[in-house]
């Protein structure tokens, strides 16, 4: 009896799967059929052998509009008049005394404790990172008043 209950909704199953697989709209949508008269079709294939005076280009970005920024969306002002929003996964700006500035992660040199260190341009982390590594070089983490540091232990290897 069991058996022949999981048969019957195994088959069950596979037939749900496969008409939710089925492009329905596809099946649903009318045909419609139009006619053309001989004259008519000459005439739309003599206008679609000159050249068009107006080509169809894509709007282009003209500026980004900064007061609608928030963490991680931009949106720009296009050619046409139209507005473009882009919406990344990762955090794209952070907000620094209400205002929403620009994340750069390009590393710097700078110094640190009379060391050199490289750290990030701009952001909500400060990363100071030792610009040789070695057992007494801190790797340094900032944020909100909080850091962290931390080190390599053991032996680095030399480059080959």
């Amino acid at each position: 009896m069991k058996a022949k209950l999981t048969k019957v909704m195994s088959i069950l199953l596979a037939c749900v799967l496969l008409l939710y697989l089925l492009p329905l709209q596809t099946m649903a949508a009318e045909q419609k059929q139009t006619t053309v008269d001989n004259a008519t079709l000459q005439t739309l294939l003599e206008t679609s052998k000159e050249p068009s005076s107006q080509t169809q280009t894509e709007p282009q970005i003209v500026s980004e509009l900064k007061e609608s920024r928030s963490e991680y969306q931009k949106e720009f002002l296009l050619t046409n008049g139209q507005r473009m929003i882009n919406v990344y996964p990762a955090p794209v700006h952070y907000e620094e005394n209400g205002e929403w500035k620009e994340i750069d992660n390009t590393l710097r040199t700078a110094t640190s404790g009379g060391q050199p260190v490289y750290e990030n341009t701009a952001g909500v982390w400060q990363v100071k990172l030792p610009a040789k590594l070695n057992g007494k070089s801190m790797v340094e983490v900032n944020r909100d008043g909080c850091t962290l540091q931390f080190s390599f232990m053991g032996q680095l290897s030399e480059p080959l």
